[in-house]
């Protein structure tokens, strides 16, 4: 395990070794943002090259209201996780959060995603 750590926060990583996945995507089970365009199955091989490390902490309100001072949520907790955030949002916490921790955290890719 990792951790990224600053304040009293703690965000803690595990190993996600490298390896090789056929991924199936069957284009007519719904709902499939591609449902009415592509028809049959489609398997991808994805290949992760290099172990990766995947966060198992989620990013609680007081977290993320600790590094971007506002809290977007709709259900207001500081313990529970964030929500009602954008992509670039997310970005630029990350951003001021490697910035802040000395850190080199980054969104998954989606290969990533449906690996792990």
């Amino acid at each position: 395990m990792k951790a990224v750590t600053f304040d009293q926060f703690n965000l803690n990583f595990q190993p996600l070794p490298k390896g090789k996945l056929v991924y199936t995507i069957d284009w007519e089970s719904k709902p499939h943002r591609n449902q009415f365009i592509k028809s049959g199955k489609t398997q991808i091989q994805i290949e992760i090259k290099e172990d990766i490390w995947i966060s198992e902490t989620l990013v609680t309100q007081q977290l993320w209201t600790e590094i971007m001072t506002i809290n977007p949520s709709k259900f207001i907790g500081q313990k529970k996780p964030v929500e009602n955030i954008s992509y670039n949002e997310i970005e630029l916490f990350l951003i001021k959060l490697n910035k802040i921790a000395d850190a080199n955290v980054r969104l998954m890719t989606e290969s990533e995603f449906l690996y792990a």
